[in-house]
């Protein structure tokens, strides 16, 4: 029902309508009489008395009953409409036709529309609130032009730019004197909704003009913002997507025409190397900057003459540039000056601060000045900035990090600082230096805070502030003592703040707060030397107003008097702050109600410390209503707190991570942690939202359960749990750990797991809380999972995304219902939007509509949180909580945050449903930034380029091809029988209705598998392309195809999943094999996973086929092919068009540097030859070097790619091509790049071909192939004593180890530091299909300290790879780590070294196998099943013949026999009760009775005391039916016996028949194992040996 004051509005606005439908057009005739007085709240002294007297008599605005006429009150958009329409009637002398529809105000949109005063689906709701800018707009749109003379002198408007679209309208008004803003500098507010005073207002400056204002605004000024342009912490990142491609950071581009490599990837990198043949490049567009200064910080290396850095302004003008010549830095400006300053090989970091205003730079070189020098004085403003090398030079230039920032008085972060000097620009006493800590630091490049060791102070002089300021810095007290942070006024204290040595901070007599030793603290004053007053926060709480003694600062002073105690202190931050008239809005939350609604956040929108924006940019979807926004601004964090509480969200759960902990390395600045510790923290409306965390330690890393308590769990006391916006529950503390298995691996196994969540959940009530709840991210699914999480401590579940499928409301509802049967432990409804992760992946799957949303979001409440409530009544909680997920994860895929999918849809269902809105007429209006907002939200990505992107909009199609190389056509009743159920599945049975194989999931987790993989697979992967399945779904769900390449287990990284349409029909899926980087080598097994969540398939077919034979479309560049799909090939009027992706390589592969303007349709390319060629979308004419020149046709997009002309690309172009019969054929480079790639040898990686690092990343360092090496730069670390651990790694191999006896790498290290003495051992890591991570038992080493080296300065190393035992089966990962000494690496070559009797060797092998074989298979023919090594006396078991789960297996000498060897069992899980197996795969054979006898000796307890009565069983597992259900590997186990050790060797004998019901051999196992000896709590696990194990067919 509509409240009375929405009806009252509307009354009011109908007799208004009514008060004349026709006009008079003689003019504005006042109709009727005000009284004064006759509305009781409009005050004869207000400033709108006059406008409300004058509107009423006009007869536009009545009051709204009761003697009221609400001049604060809004109006409606059909009530403005309504004026509007009249107010143009009137004027031109028109009627207005009544018409009878459904709503009052159907005749006056009719007329507006007829007339222009609006357009047709110009609003979205007539009866929410108009804006002050949409009302302003509809009188403009009512009235000619002329109409509004002007009368004032008004040059801008504050809250308004230039670059919005109604400017020009409004500017017009405030010439006119309609309008004047609400200020004294005349702030707008265009988005706020329009109160009637101001209707009045404006409708009598309209109607009567000598009404209308003259009025000289006061000037707004210059109110420039401290901020970030760039802030890239490292200049390389690993590609989404392309897990073995190294990229350049986001938004920069690349130009790499001069290189001469062959970048057939679209590898882009800052390693910039110069041959001597001109340029190589990379650049980047800014947020312009025409005022104030800008502070560049660049760490670079370079080996010569020819580096540059510089900036460009909007013409392309070069405004200064920083560059090397004769062996000195010059900076060239309106001159070319030489700065003196020798340059080094060595990393070296500068600063260039550029002051706008004066035209002046100065620059500081290693923390050294190397002068002050003039700027180009033609340069209009900075708009892009360059990394370069000249024409001229040969060099390899390296631009490893990356920060500009603007309007700082103080940013000193000391990255440009030297170990054991004092900090650069500071004046210091005592003993402090900048020095390099072990903290935990998301920079790797910000390795440096200044340490006062003792007693010392650090002064900071800047230029005087006053008014609004900012002053921060972080500080770190590894134990309690006193320091002083006071900021100055020359000698005179403004205001100071102390640490006390019982662990406070304090000013003056006001105690601020407590805090931890040993953990990072951040101090942030916020003063106002106008009011006297500063705001003192610590770790982003609110601590204390303290009073400000000093009209203005311009110093900082730090101290410290505590021998044997040190201070460290970093980031010290000072800046000039200013109120922003028109600052985010107020929020309104309607959070009041019974439900707790969280909404999980995933910080990677601050721009380099993640993939970055260009993963997205590309895509309309992800515009979103804040832009391209930089999170740690706190007014993007305000406006995220409004757009969250005014649609019911109570909390937002952010995603916290770490990169390790260790009390010696307290956490400094977490990973992604700027949205939460300088956004939210610091945002002006956080107190109207609570904020909780999820540990994310999947990509983070706690060492231990003590580490966790020391570090992790002490920053987040102070940071987080002493928050008084921390969510609680009941007064409990909420928190999410991401992964279970990972949480319970980094405390130390289960028992440790439960220690810590029983540790956080007493320890938190020293803060105030009655306790924790403790949740895991989690689906729920899985019982035994939930019990387990359950026993550890946890109180629920949250589900992170539902996946792919989750775009369906009944996928989402299915999966809950799954969790709640599943039972252990609640899942929290989690209500997701899909998960179209195109951004990542480039693939496109659907999002939720608002329908299918709000369907979840009402299932949830009236069904789900009611079945929790009544299972759980204890914990009322249960009943009121539900998540929401995610907001902004824009690359993964599911976003709530307004955008280009639904807009505020998804904010509105969730208000509709879970707020106090819900169930009510709700005309609520949300709000957007303007673009003056905007331009104080995003300085870091202008999005002025973006990735060339397919939108994938249109469906692909490929050349499949038709020939099979491994087909199952189910059609046919035979080949069901081929195939068996390997799990969790209630059907699987030919259908003949369909045709086809039925499956039925009982689980979300089924699986299928051919009975016998060996026929099955056993191919090579290169000779597969595509995978073909046919399927129908009676469920929205996902099928999974798993594979191995020699793999023991079934892997997550092995896998192909696809989304299934639920249309009723059969459809064909296409999945390109290559796509998974894993599928390389020999394939020896498949796996089918038909559903991800109960329902039913039937499947036609699932085939593997050949690469299709040779008619595609190919373009041959120098010895590399580029085939693109048949769809983005397309020939018409003698001209060949292709539509091209950026990263599948065509623009890198013909070296041509590429730019797509995408909001212009620009596209801008330029050649080897340096020709240059633009393309705009629509337009049949192309420039070329600037010269208007015919297309065929006009350029134009498929699915968002921009579609080449080929021929005239390549003719115009200036390429060496010729046409063939299925493409193109070129030579770009020189350099014989055909015949090196055509001789590789495999396994032989020579780097010859620049950027062509074949396969192999850099890791803790920066680095690419240059020069014939791969040359590699190491990046500090925390995690090894030297501060290094440089290596390149190649994950992605499929090498037989027996092939293969040693690995040759010839490198040259050049230290950094002078002091190097015993370089560490050079290692090699290796990896296997069968043990998958690199540990130190999987390595080889040799010391590169002893080798000679050769005439070039290169050591030759070579590693016996015959000397691990582990060195076997499929390498699948080798990883080089030449030392752990910072420096740069040169690595000429890594060679893997063919055994010479490798085929011998290989063929005696598959002869040895093949006779095991035909072992096993002998259990066929009714032969006993074979068991290898049954007495222990060949092999030392490192074949892992025999296995456990909770035992070390080995061979050893016989305790009580000489001579002879035996099988040992030692338990590896000491601290809790555990029956202790030995395992080895066999074959059985059904109906079959085998004999097994054993000698067993009882060896003894962990303690090796000796132990009486133990029981030895004896367990044969296999496929089976027990009870009416399947079980794949079910347990038939007997007790043979007792033992003790006083015994010694004891003979037992076993007898057991195998069920006629084992159908399948995949599960064949036999094992031994031991109970333990259990006595109350008291419990012994037991070590025993096992001897002479013979198996036999029974008689009979």
């Amino acid at each position: 029902m509509k409240s009375t004051r929405i009806l009252k509005l509307i009354a009011a606005a109908s007799a208004t309508a009514a008060l004349a439908l026709c006009a008079n057009a003689a003019g504005f005739d006042r109709t009727l009489q005000y009284k004064d007085g006759m509305f009781k709240d409009v005050a004869a002294n207000a400033w709108y008395a006059s406008e409300v007297k004058s509107a009423y008599e006009l007869g536009f605005m009545n009051g709204v009953g009761d003697g009221q006429f609400s001049p604060d009150g809004n109006v409606t958009v059909s009530a403005g409409i309504t004026m509007a329409v009249r107010v143009h009637a009137i004027y031109n002398g028109k009627t207005i036709a009544e018409k009878k529809g459904a709503n009052w105000y159907d005749m006056y949109v009719d007329y507006a529309k007829a007339n222009g005063i609006i357009a047709d689906g110009q609003f979205d709701n007539f009866d929410r609130n108009i804006t002050r800018i949409e009302m302003a707009l509809l009188f403009t749109k009512a009235m000619p032009a002329d109409y509004f003379t002007a009368k004032n002198d008004v040059k801008s408007i504050p809250d308004v730019t230039e670059t919005e679209d109604y400017y020009a309208e409004l500017i017009k008004l405030y010439k006119a004197g309609v309008v004047m803003g609400s200020d004294a500098y005349g702030t707008f507010y265009p988005n706020n909704s329009i109160k009637r005073s101001e209707t009045a207002a404006i409708i009598n400056r309209v109607a009567l003009p000598e009404n209308r204002l003259s009025k000289t605004l006061e000037d707004y000024g210059d109110r420039p913002m401290a901020a970030y342009l760039i802030d890239d912490r490292s200049m390389q990142a690993n590609t989404r997507g392309k897990l073995n491609n190294m990229a350049l950071r986001s938004g920069w581009l690349y130009e790499n025409r001069n290189s001469g490599s062959v970048n057939k990837d679209d590898v882009t990198t800052n390693v910039l190397a110069d041959k001597g043949k001109g340029y190589v490049a990379i650049n980047k567009y800014l947020a312009v900057q025409d005022k104030g200064t800008i502070v560049l910080e660049s760490v670079f290396t370079l080996t010569g003459d020819g580096a540059r850095i510089y900036f460009t302004d909007s013409d392309g003008k070069n405004a200064i540039e920083v560059c090397t010549k004769g062996g000195t830095y010059h900076v060239i400006g309106n001159t070319d000056s030489d700065t003196g300053v020798k340059y080094t090989t060595k990393s070296t970091a500068i600063r260039l601060s550029m002051n706008l205003d004066t035209k002046k730079a100065s620059l500081v070189v290693d923390a050294k000045d190397a002068g002050t020098f003039d700027m180009l004085s033609g340069a209009k403003d900075i708009a892009r900035m360059w990394y370069a090398t000249s024409e001229e030079g040969a060099l390899t230039f390296t631009p490893d990090a990356t920060h500009l920032y603007k309007d700082f008085t103080v940013n000193d972060v000391f990255r440009i600082d030297a170990a054991g000097n004092a900090p650069y620009g500071w004046t210091v006493t005592g003993k402090t230096t900048a020095e390099k800590t072990l903290s935990m630091n998301i920079n790797s490049n910000d390795n440096y805070s200044v340490k006062i060791d003792g007693t010392g102070t650090a002064k900071r002089n800047f230029d005087a502030l006053d008014g609004m300021f900012t002053y921060e810095t972080q500080l770190w007290l590894p134990e309690y003592a006193e320091a002083s942070f006071a900021l100055k006024n020359g000698d005179k204290t403004a205001v100071e703040v102390k640490t006390t040595k019982d662990g406070q901070f304090v000013s003056g007599s006001t105690s601020l707060r407590k805090f931890t030793a040993n953990v990072w603290q951040t101090l942030r004053i916020e003063g106002n030397t106008e009011t006297g007053k500063a705001l003192v926060k610590i770790n982003g709480k609110k601590c204390a107003e303290v009073d400000l003694a000093e009209k203005k600062i311009d110093n900082v002073v730090i101290s410290f008097d505590e021998a044997g105690k040190v201070l460290w202190f970093d980031d010290v931050i000072v800046k000039k702050e200013y109120e922003y008239t028109d600052y985010c809005p107020t929020p309104v939350p309607v959070t009041d109600d019974e439900w707790y609604v969280g909404m999980s956040v995933c910080s990677l929108w601050h721009e380099g410390t993640h993939f970055g924006w260009d993963c997205v940019s590309a895509y309309d979807e992800v515009k979103l209503a804040l832009g391209y926004y930089d999170e740690g601004i706190p007014e993007v964090a305000d406006w995220e707190i409004k757009f969250l509480v005014e649609h019911g969200v109570d909390f937002q759960h952010f995603c916290w991570y770490v990169s390790s902990s260790d009390k010696a390395t307290p956490i400094k600045t977490p990973r992604l942690a700027d949205a939460l510790n300088n956004g939210y923290m610091n945002a002006k409306y956080s107190d109207m939202q609570k904020f909780s965390i999820m540990f994310e330690n999947s990509a983070s890393n706690a060492k231990s359960a003590q580490d966790f308590k020391e570090t992790i769990w002490n920053y987040w006391v102070d940071w987080y749990f002493t928050d008084s916006r921390y969510m609680s529950i009941d007064n409990k503390a909420v928190l999410t750990i991401y992964t279970y298995s990972k949480f319970v691996e980094q405390m130390g196994g289960e028992d440790k797991a439960k220690e810590v969540i029983d540790f956080m959940k007493t320890e938190i009530k020293k803060y105030g809380y009655d306790g924790m709840l403790v949740f895991f991210s989690d689906g729920g699914a899985n019982s035994a999972n939930n019990k387990k999480m359950k026993d550890v401590g946890a109180d629920g579940l949250v589900s992170y995304t539902f996946g792919k499928n989750s775009y369906s409301s009944q996928y989402q509802i299915d999966s809950m219902n799954v969790a709640y049967k599943a039972g252990n432990l609640d899942l929290v409804p989690s209500v997701g939007v899909g998960f179209n992760s195109i951004g990542w992946t480039g693939k496109r799957t659907p999002n939720a509509t608002t329908e299918e949303h709000t369907k979840v979001l009402e299932w949830a409440r009236d069904t789900y949180l009611p079945m929790l409530a009544k299972r759980d009544s204890a914990n009322a909680w249960k009943g009121k909580f539900v998540f929401m997920t995610t907001w902004n994860e824009y690359g993964e895929g599911h976003y709530i945050m307004p955008s280009g999918i639904n807009g505020f849809g998804y904010l509105d269902d969730m208000r509709s449903v879970f707020s106090s809105a819900a169930g009510k007429t709700d005309n609520h209006y949300d709000v957007v930034p303007t673009k003056n907002q905007l331009s104080r939200l995003n300085f870091m990505y202008s999005g002025e380029t973006t990735r060339i992107r397919r939108q994938m909009n249109i469906a692909t199609k490929e050349d499949y091809g038709t020939d099979a190389l491994r087909k199952w056509d189910f059609t046919d009743e035979k080949t069901v029988a081929s195939w068996r159920s390997m799990m969790n599945t209630s059907k699987f049975a030919y259908d003949s209705a369909e045709k086809a194989l039925a499956v039925n999931s009982s689980t979300t987790d089924a699986a299928i598998v051919p009975i016998d993989q060996n026929a099955a697979t056993k191919f090579k992967a290169t000779d597969a392309e595509y995978l073909h399945v046919c399927i129908k779904t009676d469920t929205v769900s996902v099928f999974t195809l798993y594979f191995k390449t020699g793999d023991k287990d079934w892997t997550a990284k092995k896998c192909y999943a696809e989304t299934m349409k639920a249309n009723g029909e059969y459809n064909d899926y296409y999945v390109k094999l290559s796509d998974n980087s894993h599928w390389v080598g020999e394939i020896t097994g498949v796996r089918f996973d038909p559903n991800t969540i109960v329902g039913k398939v039937w499947i036609k077919t699932i085939e593997f086929l050949k690469p299709s034979a040779g008619s595609a479309f190919t373009i041959h560049v120098d010895g590399s092919d580029f085939k693109p799909g048949s769809d983005l090939v397309a020939v018409r009027n003698g001209e060949t068009y292709l539509a091209a992706e950026q990263y599948r390589g065509f623009y890198s592969l013909h070296n041509t540097y590429v730019e797509w303007h995408k909001n212009d349709g620009v596209l801008l390319l330029k050649t080897p030859n340096n020709t240059e060629i633009v393309f705009t979308v629509g337009s049949d004419k192309a420039l070329v070097n600037g010269k208007e020149t015919s297309l065929k046709e006009k350029f134009s997009l498929f699915d968002g790619l921009p579609v080449i002309p080929l021929e005239f690309f390549y003719t115009n172009g200036g390429f060496d091509y010729k046409k063939t019969e299925n493409g193109y054929e070129l030579n770009v480079r020189e350099g014989g790049y055909t015949e090196i790639i055509k001789n590789r040898v495999e396994n032989e990686w020579e780097f010859e071909i620049d950027n062509d690092t074949e396969g192999w990343k850099p890791g803790c360092a920066t680095g690419d192939v240059i020069n014939g090496n791969f040359e590699l730069t190491a990046s500090p670390v925390t995690n090894t004593p030297q501060g290094y651990d440089p290596q390149i790694s190649n994950d992605f191999l499929s090498v037989n180890a027996a092939f293969y006896n040693a690995i040759e790498v010839r490198v040259k290290c050049e230290f950094t530091s002078e002091n190097v003495k015993n370089p560490s051992d050079t290692t090699i890591y290796f990896a296997t299909t069968a043990d998958s991570n690199y540990d130190e038992k999987k390595t080889f080493r040799t010391s590169y300290d002893s080798t000679k080296l050769d005439g070039e300065g290169y050591a030759i190393l070579r590693f016996d790879t015959t000397t691990n035992e582990n060195w076997t089966g499929i390498v699948s990962k080798l990883r080089f780590d030449p030392t752990n000494y910072g420096g740069k690496y040169y690595i000429d070559y890594i060679r893997m070294i063919k055994d010479p009797n490798a085929e011998a060797k290989a063929a005696e092998a598959q002869k040895a196998e093949e006779e095991r074989l035909a072992k096993y298979l002998a259990a066929d023919k009714g032969e006993p099943f074979y068991l290898a090594n049954p007495d222990g006396e060949s092999g030392n078991n490192s074949d892992g013949i025999y296995y456990s789960h909770n035992a070390k297996i080995s061979i050893v000498d016989d305790p009580l026999k000489a001579g002879n060897k035996v099988i040992s069992v030692v338990p590896s899980i000491q601290n809790k009760v555990n029956w202790v197996y030995v395992y080895q795969k066999t074959r059985f054979k059904p109906g079959v009775t085998y004999k097994i006898e054993f000698d067993y000796y009882a060896a003894g307890d962990k303690d090796g005391k000796p132990v009486e009565n133990v029981l030895p069983q004896v367990n044969l597992r296999y496929y089976d039916v027990v009870n009416g259900q399947v079980k794949t590997s079910a347990d038939h186990n007997k007790v043979v016996g007792k033992a003790s050790t006083k015994d010694g060797w004891v003979h037992f004998t076993f007898e057991h028949t195998i069920s006629e019901n084992s159908t399948f051999r995949d599960y064949d196992e036999f094992s031994i194992f031991t109970s333990p000896l259990q006595n109350g709590d008291d419990f012994r696990n037991i070590s025993y040996m096992l001897d002479n194990i013979k198996v036999s067919v029974a008689e009979g």
